[in-house]
């Protein structure tokens, strides 16, 4: 995967080194040089290949033992000729592969004849009843010729006879209801066509998937028992261990730290600075995001708490504050008893009273809440769980996200976070701070285009983008004398109108921020982002970083013990030797001569010799702490 972030100094464990590899092959063991076959025996049950320990590239593979590489065990036996020559019987796994038949399950499909019920309509011809006038009739409201006259009904006008009373009947006419005289009513039939619904047995074709049982076959990889001899010539004993040595620290692609700060005592400015590690990308001023905010995530946990110190806190929810005081607000998730719903909730504590649902959180003298003290909060666990670090600016914003409580920290971008950058000790020289500053600040605004969604936020508090500790660099040295030379440099490199950022230096290339990437320091000359993570970039090429190195700046060389289990381990070998190094290009015309550029070969008593590139032989011997690996020594 490639990496773009900046690496943390100083505080970045070991093993993010490793990081850097690019791969991984299995281990292969090399055949004896005086190896005789004597018998192959095949194991009690043969492996397929792939079965093996092999690690993969970066820190997460030291954990998982290579082994021995198919096989090179401790001797059989040991036996002298009359010359006095040694000779080890040994055993090696053999990888081959035979022909092996597997069943699998086909899924095949078929036409079939199916039925089914349907429903159809016929036509059916029935007959009424149909009641008309014979004559011209007065429609009287009760069954008397007495009675009122409602309407008088036309000769042969259809009706709806009903009840009978003696020589009257009860008709229907639209919304009419009346008596006529009955003898002048006369019924017939009438034929009429009505459709009717029935259900009948239709038959179709459709298709049906089916299974059948169908044999084929592989080719299977499986390992073999080899017995070989070997000649052995006596000789000491193998090292118990040996040191491997190098310089420098990180992944050693864009601008050199150390080397920034060498350059800075050579009396070079943070223009010469950058436009010499970023060359061609240039040093300009933009407004963008002049005096935007950004979005820190400082935590994400089931609880979290924030306390005020020097001043007062204050909740504010959807614009309205709810509650102030002095006092911890502690955040949790929780079940609001108020809510119907019963779904799981942020829960704040504070002045002894529990708020639900996501809030703000203000203290005094900021640019949310502006007079009052100088306050700061506090937030346990903050910047990967190192302990409580404080803050000074912006606001806190508190929401569940993935179920857990997430605090971010939203401040003004240009000054306010760039003030608790704690990428670079703020005892170094002017020049060196101002470059770090631009760094980061071009970084943190190429992420601004978007919030993440696995954070909420724009960056992360930690080396998975910078490391930021607000307050705790701000204030850092006695009477904050040292967070006070951090300020000064980051001020340095801002125009400001009204106490508020109007413009930033940031380094630019073709019109756009770049990528940029910095680290701690180097053997001598910085790597390509090619050769780390893949693909060209005009700006991240090799660079001298002699400024990085003594007497410019103080010693960077680092040396690590590696036991003589895990040597042998790395290489594949029953015991090693020694170790050698070797450039694969002549060093002088190849200044990025990093480990991606040597090969390392062990040697065991017997003469027989195993060879690992740079980045194999980092990953398997758990990493070191630089690319820059100078020698391999006994003990």
């Amino acid at each position: 995967m490639r990496l773009t972030r900046p690496a943390a100094l100083f505080l970045a464990p070991l093993a993010s080194a490793a990081l850097l590899l690019t791969g991984l092959s299995p281990a292969q063991a090399a055949p004896p040089a005086q190896g005789l076959p004597l018998n192959t025996l095949p194991t009690q049950e043969p492996t397929a290949l792939g079965q093996d320990a092999s690690a993969g590239p970066g820190p997460a593979a030291s954990g998982r033992g290579i082994g021995m590489p198919q096989g090179i065990a401790a001797p059989l036996s040991t036996t002298t000729d009359p010359d006095g020559s040694v000779w080890e019987t040994r055993t090696r796994q053999v990888t081959k592969t035979r022909t092996v038949v597997k069943t699998r399950t086909v899924v095949k499909t078929r036409p079939v004849t199916k039925t089914r019920t349907v429903t159809k309509t016929r036509t059916e011809n029935r007959t009424r009843t149909q009641v008309r006038t014979s004559a011209a009739l007065r429609l009287r409201a009760t069954p008397s010729s007495q009675a009122r006259n409602l309407t008088t009904l036309k000769k042969n006008t259809t009706v709806k006879a009903s009840t009978v009373k003696k020589s009257w009947r009860k008709v229907s006419v639209g919304k009419r209801t009346g008596w006529v005289a009955k003898k002048y009513l006369k019924s017939t039939k009438v034929k009429y066509k009505v459709a009717v619904k029935y259900k009948a047995k239709q038959k179709y074709k459709t298709t049906e998937k089916y299974s059948v049982k169908e044999s084929y076959t592989v080719p299977q990889k499986y390992t073999v028992t080899q017995t070989y001899r070997v000649q052995v010539t006596p000789a000491t004993a193998a090292p118990k261990s040996f040191t491997v040595s190098g310089a420098g620290w990180g992944h050693g692609v864009g601008m050199s730290q150390y080397g920034a700060q060498g350059m800075a005592k050579q009396g070079k400015t943070s223009e010469q600075i950058l436009e010499h590690y970023y060359n061609p990308a240039q040093l300009t001023t933009t407004t963008s995001y002049a005096s935007s905010d950004i979005k820190v995530q400082l935590l994400k946990a089931t609880t979290a708490s924030v306390t005020p110190a020097g001043g007062q806190l204050r909740l504010v929810k959807a614009g309205k504050v709810i509650a102030t005081g002095t006092g911890t607000a502690s955040a949790s998730v929780g079940v609001n008893p108020a809510s119907a719903s019963k779904a799981k909730e942020l829960k704040v504590r504070f002045n002894n009273k529990d708020y639900y649902g996501a809030v703000q959180l203000q203290w005094q003298n900021t640019r949310a809440w502006t007079g009052g003290p100088l306050t700061t909060v506090a937030v346990p666990r903050a910047n990967e769980g190192t302990g409580t670090v404080n803050y000074r600016h912006g606001v806190m914003n508190l929401a569940l996200l993935g179920g857990q409580v997430n605090v971010i920290n939203q401040l003004r971008l240009n000054d306010e976070y760039l003030y608790g950058l704690a990428e670079m000790p703020s005892s170094w020289q002017g020049a060196a701070l101002q470059s770090q500053a631009i760094a980061g600040r071009t970084y943190a605004m190429r992420n601004m285009t978007s919030v993440k969604s696995a954070c909420g936020c724009n960056v992360y508090d930690e080396v998975a983008s910078q490391k930021f500790t607000g307050w705790n660099k701000e204030n850092e040295g006695t009477g904050a004398s040292y967070g006070k030379k951090w300020v000064a440099a980051v001020n340095a490199t801002l125009t400001k109108a009204g106490g508020s950022p109007t413009g930033g230096k940031v380094m630019m290339h073709a019109g756009k921020l770049i990528d940029a990437t910095y680290f701690s320091s180097s053997g001598g000359s910085t790597r390509s982002g090619k050769s780390v993570w893949g693909g060209e970039t005009p700006y991240l090429q090799v660079r001298d970083d002699r400024w990085a190195l003594p007497p410019h700046v103080s010693s960077t060389a680092w040396s690590s013990p590696v036991s003589q289990e895990s040597m042998a381990k790395a290489f594949g070998l029953r015991e090693v030797a020694s170790v050698s190094l070797k450039f694969n290009e002549n060093k002088a015309k190849n200044p990025d001569a990093d480990t991606s550029n040597i090969t390392l070969t062990a040697k065991d008593r017997a003469g027989q010799s195993v060879s690992l590139s740079g980045p194999s032989f980092r990953s398997k011997i758990g990493g070191t702490r630089s690319a820059w690996i100078q020698a391999v020594k006994a003990g």
